[in-house]
């Protein structure tokens, strides 16, 4: 019993070291942009160093699939393959540039309110209460398909609809399916023709 115990924190080193050979990597990746602006001649053409930054965002979106972080580390490295030495100081202009915008700031708010009630509904348990009381009503392929074009036009927000109706397709608490219908068809038929909308 002892050794079970002890050998449960393995699982923290490996993810420590995960982090540690993706700093590394990372590091080395801003070192080489670092260098290269050092060995570029002012007021000549970057030509195909100017693609790196991109194939950077590419890799790392590919390598983390997230796309966020891929294209925070082109933008990075771009800025460092311009002028290493002021990197902080144009990453603060371009952001503050950016925020300042009307568009932009819009965008931010929206989607961080939306974002924070979809939260409150989700942890609150109103989700899994709409979704069970749908599922205790609709018992045929029909309804759901029916029930699934009702609330996407009445909800036109993508969000909205999929956080009702993921209860239900998932079959909300119950162990099994309520609907003998694949998930992969109702959430292909919900986000096919919400785009139409």
């Amino acid at each position: 019993m002892t050794d079970i115990l002890s050998s449960s924190p393995a699982p923290k080193e490996e993810g420590s070291s995960e982090l540690k050979k993706s700093l590394l990597l990372y590091g080395g990746i801003m070192a080489v942009f670092a260098l290269l602006s050092t060995m570029h001649v002012e007021g000549e053409s970057y030509g195909v160093l100017s693609i790196l930054p991109v194939i950077l965002i590419l890799f790392t979106a590919i390598k983390t699939r997230k796309a966020l972080e891929g294209i925070f580390a082109g933008i990075v490295a771009g800025l460092l393959l311009l002028d290493p030495s002021s990197v902080f100081s144009r990453l603060g202009e371009i952001s503050t540039k950016v925020m300042m915008d009307e568009t932009i700031a819009w965008i931010i708010l929206v989607c961080g309110m939306m974002g924070g009630l979809i939260n409150m509904l989700e942890r609150g348990g109103s989700v899994l209460s709409f979704g069970d009381f749908l599922a205790g009503r609709i018992k045929t392929k029909r309804g759901t398909l029916l029930t699934t074009c009702l609330l996407i036009t009445s909800h036109q927000e993508t969000v909205v609809g999929a956080l009702i109706l993921h209860p239900l397709l998932t079959g909300s608490r119950s162990a099994s399916h309520p609907i003998k219908r694949s998930n992969r068809q109702h959430h292909f038929f919900y986000y096919h023709a919400s785009a139409l909308i």
